[in-house]
């Protein structure tokens, strides 16, 4: 089974499961499909707030870390 058929334990109904694939495949035309790219992520430390709240920044990398 497809798993965006549930969503959080609930079953989502046929008419809006179909739409939504709809709509899947019209942004992917529009935007492309990345899907099954990897993206490897850093923290870094947020200059502005980080000290006081204790804030991170997320931040793409080329290598893995």
């Amino acid at each position: 089974m497809d798993r965006s058929k549930i969503i959080f334990e609930n079953e989502v109904s046929d008419r809006d499961y179909k739409k939504a694939l709809k709509a899947q495949k019209k942004f992917i035309k529009k935007f492309g499909d990345d899907r099954t790219a990897t993206y490897h992520l850093a923290v870094q430390k947020n200059e502005t707030i980080g000290n006081r709240l204790g804030v991170k920044n997320l931040a793409l990398t080329d290598e893995i870390v």
